[in-house]
């Protein structure tokens, strides 16, 4: 057995880089430091994964090997009017930055997976732009966390952890406070200090309110979302 350290954890976007794996006859038979999901991935091997390319001939799966895959596929970009390159969700940097190169070289489209959970976010920010931190400065910084509409304790399981309210950060050692909203009262909202459960597809208007609270200004109703006005102030 060997053992592999420092390992990068591809299942989710905290990107965990501290992983400990042990290998035997090259499988992975122990996972140190990672979570649920991370464990799954790395020890979920199957009988039904692919571990050789395979082309489709007579509308029927053959093996073949590395060289023919590749020029099969060689050809099937080139004959192709406008094609799209579509997902890269656990690609490495790497490869993405070659994938957007080889788009570029034969005419095509690029696109990643973000685009159906994020792609409204990317066209706000590219419209009015975003006040932003890296999760260092979160982990180090912050004071006050907000979960708007997540659920990191079961989508990223280790977010918490390694960088919000259960991570001392250099130059912030006291509690961080937690506020969690959502429509729904989740694993996450359990743990904060404040949940507010508001109605579905109500964001914008909570949103709008607090802002107007912010700036001194009074709300002249006596609940948004089906959060009363007091809960909000």
């Amino acid at each position: 057995m060997r053992t592999v350290k420092h390992v990068t954890c591809p299942v989710c976007g905290c990107l965990c880089d501290d992983l400990e794996l042990t290998i035997k006859d090259e499988k992975v038979v122990k996972v140190k430091n990672g979570c649920a999901l991370c464990k799954a991935k790395f020890l979920g091997y199957s009988k039904h994964r692919v571990l050789k390319p395979l082309v489709r001939k007579n509308g029927r799966f053959f093996e073949v090997s590395y060289e023919e895959a590749v020029g099969r596929t060689a050809e099937i970009l080139a004959e192709a009017n406008y094609p799209l390159l579509y997902g890269w969700s656990v690609t490495s940097c790497e490869a993405i930055s070659v994938g957007i190169e080889l788009a570029e070289e034969i005419g095509g489209v690029i696109d990643t997976t973000s685009t159906l959970c994020h792609g409204p976010s990317t066209l706000g920010i590219q419209d009015v732009g975003i006040s932003s931190a890296t999760l260092g400065q979160v982990r180090h910084r912050a004071d006050l966390i907000v979960y708007w509409g997540s659920n990191p304790l079961i989508a990223h399981p280790r977010h918490m952890e390694r960088y919000t309210v259960f991570r001392k950060g250099r130059f912030q050692k006291e509690k961080k406070k937690l506020i969690v909203v959502d429509v729904r009262k989740t694993e996450t909202a359990e743990t904060a200090d404040i949940f507010l459960q508001i109605k579905p597809n109500m964001d914008y208007e909570v949103l709008q309110a607090l802002r107007a609270l912010i700036r001194d200004q009074e709300l002249d109703v006596d609940e948004v979302a089906g959060i009363p006005t007091e809960r909000l102030e």
